[in-house]
């Protein structure tokens, strides 16, 4: 099953090119990574993935199923089925980490109390987490924010988690925590797609890499080829990263 199609995806902002013919589609259960400069556009291609930005032109399917152009009454079911974890977190800073995940299953599931807390309860023990159920996210370091957020978007139960710069923000250790929560989330069946600069971190958690540069799709490559590319513009890339 394709669980997500772009075909010719095009957005700009004012004179500026964003995102230029994009096409591209990934599988269920696979882990898709694209990387890139920044500025290449990759960052809006997600938001429009998630419906935060309109495109100008072109096609997104979700689940085999349109949502640009899409039918009104279709949107809310697919989009509750994609997570997206922004790059700065974005978590509530005056709710403690309880508060913030239980946020969605009150507010878009109407989820009881006791359904809430006992999946928060579980959440928090998959990535060892319950000593900071109380702490707010001023208390918390870059990586554990990160696994708040990607346990908040898990509480809604999505089969499409969208990452963006997962590593922008993190030290060393922090980005190999990361990669070990991507192996969890791989083996539990997530499909996961990725934006990011790292070609390290990418290379580590994907199952296949597509390149943008100056709002172009330019190169797609299974991990284990990476290597052996001569492409001169990726290979430019690789050096300052």
């Amino acid at each position: 099953m394709k669980i997500l199609t772009v075909k010719s995806l095009t957005k700009t902002f004012q004179e500026t090119i964003a995102c230029q013919d994009i096409s591209f589609s990934m599988d269920k259960g696979e882990t898709l990574a694209i990387i890139g400069p920044s500025g290449s556009g990759k960052s809006t291609l997600l938001r429009m993935i998630v419906d935060l930005e309109t495109p100008d032109s072109g096609e997104i399917n979700l689940f085999e199923t349109p949502c640009f152009p899409y039918k009104k009454h279709e949107k809310s079911d697919v989009y509750q089925k994609v997570g997206y974890i922004f790059q700065d977190y974005n978590l509530f800073d005056h709710l403690n980490v309880e508060d913030n995940l239980k946020i969605a299953m009150k507010v878009v599931q109407k989820k009881s109390t006791e359904f809430q807390e006992t999946k928060v309860c579980n959440l928090l023990s998959m990535l060892d987490l319950q000593d900071k159920a109380k702490s707010y996210s001023s208390e918390l370091s870059g990586g554990q924010k990160q696994r708040i957020a990607i346990l908040r978007a898990l509480a809604l139960e999505p089969e499409l988690l969208l990452l963006d710069e997962p590593t922008s923000a993190l030290d060393v250790e922090s980005i190999e925590g990361l990669i070990g929560v991507v192996s969890l989330l791989k083996q539990q069946g997530l499909s996961l797609l990725i934006v990011t600069h790292d070609i390290t971190f990418a290379k580590k958690v994907s199952n296949r890499l597509l390149f943008m540069d100056n709002a172009h799709m330019n190169m797609e490559v299974k991990t284990d080829d990476i290597d052996d590319l001569t492409d001169e513009r990726f290979s430019k890339f690789l050096k300052k990263n």
